[in-house]
């Protein structure tokens, strides 16, 4: 099957750029500390961020799309805190995230959420993968390769702008920096079935 249209492993030593292996979508890092050994890129929950130059993926109605990454947060936050999401004008069009208000990992749209039921606990390498599924409108959520939650996708967002690790947006302004590490995300223009998500484990 086709193959994830951006790629960043996360796995720099150094700079302030984060390669795209699958799609050439380098990303342009600010306040970030890339960890030894490709251990990903750490983010200090205020600021730190990578950029994209512009969008990856089509999010907007009947559109499918999976995104995927690998988190580890320092700390549970007391706010929601999102690991990758893709902007647009007045938020983002979808948010792999921490949901504070759930207590749990999420894949989000705006004001609706797939919320898991494992409960996220600081220290610990946990895989997300949000699933998109255009054709039967739905959003799912798997957490470490099982899914554990899914919802109608009532709120289809095109986001054209910036493909994001680190943070979301809100009201056209920076919002839910991500207090942790990230790496190997990944990005598919189509919504994946089960056996795939687990081999993204």
């Amino acid at each position: 099957p086709p193959g994830p249209v951006g790629l960043w492993p996360l796995d720099e030593a150094d700079g302030g750029v984060a390669r795209d292996t699958a799609g050439g979508h380098d990303g342009t890092a600010t306040g970030v500390r890339w960890q030894a050994d490709g251990g990903g890129a750490a983010f200090d929950g205020t600021g730190g961020q990578i950029v994209t130059d512009g969008p990856v993926l089509e999010t907007g109605e009947g559109r499918s799309f999976t995104v995927a990454a690998w988190v580890r947060l320092t700390a549970v936050p007391g706010t929601f805190a999102t690991a990758v999401s893709q902007d647009s004008d007045t938020g983002s069009g979808f948010y792999l995230q921490y949901a504070h208000e759930d207590g749990g990992w999420a894949f989000s749209r705006p004001g609706l959420r797939a919320v898991g039921r494992t409960a996220p606990a600081a220290g610990v390498w946990t895989h997300l993968t949000g699933v998109c599924d255009g054709r039967t409108r739905k959003l799912r959520l798997y957490v470490n390769g099982v899914q554990e939650a899914e919802t109608d996708d009532t709120g289809a967002a095109p986001a054209t702008g910036a493909f994001m690790i680190g943070r979301a947006s809100y009201d056209g302004a920076p919002a839910d920096f991500f207090p942790g590490t990230v790496r190997d995300v990944r990005a598919f223009d189509r919504a994946l079935p089960p056996a795939e998500v687990g081999k993204l484990v």
